[in-house]
C-alpha cells in the first residue's frame, strides 16, 4: 500500500498486462493480494489495520481502474488475515467503495481464519460466506492445516480439515453463480483428486 501502485507494480504495467490478456486469452478478471506493509505475505503488521493504509489502497485501486478503463476486466482482491483486507468487514467495506462492481473480492475462507480460531474453523468458514457474499467475485477452494509451531499450511480440498459439505452448501446458497477455482493441487493427480472430492461432496449434499 506504501508503493506508488498496487503491490509495487507500475500502473502502466497493469494497463499493458490487462490489454494483452484481454486480447490474447479473453481474461476478464485480474486477481492480486490487497497488500501488506510486511516483507512477506504471511507476517502481520499493525500498519495494515490503519485507516490511512485502507485509504491508500482505495486511492491505488481508483488510479489503476482509470488506467484499465475500457478493457473488459474486473479487479479481484484476495484477502488474508495478515493483510490490509483481513476479514469480511474490510472486504465488504472496500467493495462498497466501487458500487459499479469493478472491484470484487475472493472468497477464500481459510485465508481469513486466524490460527487461534482453527478449532472453530468450520463454523467460521460458513459464517464468512454469508458475511462476505455481497463483495465476492471469485471463489478459491482449498483446505487448511497447521504445523506444530502454529504455522498455517494451505492444502488442496479434501484434506479433512474444513467441513466441505456445510461450506459448499453455504456457497451454493449465497453465491451460486460465482466462478470457482480449486487451489493448492500441484500435480495432475492432486488436481484430479481435488476435483473429484468437490464433485462427490456436491453430489452427497445434492448441490
Amino acid at each position: 500500500p506504501d508503493d506508488s501502485s498496487l503491490n509495487g507494480s507500475d500502473v502502466l504495467d497493469w494497463k499493458t498486462f490487462a490489454a494483452n490478456m484481454a486480447m490474447m486469452n479473453g481474461v476478464e478478471r485480474l486477481v492480486c493480494w490487497s497488500g501488506t506493509h510486511s516483507r512477506d505475505i504471511a507476517s502481520p503488521n499493525l500498519m495494515n489495520g490503519e485507516e490511512q493504509t485502507f485509504n491508500s489502497l482505495f486511492v491505488t485501486l481508483h488510479a489503476l481502474l482509470e488506467q484499465v478503463r475500457g478493457f473488459p476486466v474486473q479487479l479481484i482482491l484476495e484477502p488474508y488475515v495478515a493483510h490490509v483486507l483481513h476479514d469480511a468487514a474490510s472486504c465488504v467495506r472496500l467493495s462498497q467503495q466501487f458500487p459499479a462492481g469493478e472491484v470484487k473480492m475472493v472468497l477464500d475462507a481459510p485465508n481469513l481464519i486466524p490460527a487461534l480460531d482453527f478449532g472453530a474453523k468450520d463454523t467460521r468458514a460458513v459464517k464468512l460466506v454469508s458475511e462476505i457474499a455481497p463483495a465476492v467475485g471469485l471463489i478459491h477452494l482449498k483446505d487448511l492445516g497447521k504445523q506444530a509451531g502454529g504455522q498455517r499450511i494451505p492444502l488442496a480440498p479434501g484434506q479433512d480439515t474444513v467441513a466441505y459439505g456445510a461450506y459448499l452448501r453455504a456457497i451454493s446458497q449465497y453465491m451460486p453463480e460465482v466462478p470457482v477455482v480449486i487451489e493448492n493441487a500441484i500435480t495432475v493427480e492432486d488436481m484430479r483428486a481435488a476435483r473429484l472430492f468437490v464433485e462427490d461432496v456436491l453430489k452427497e449434499y445434492h448441490l
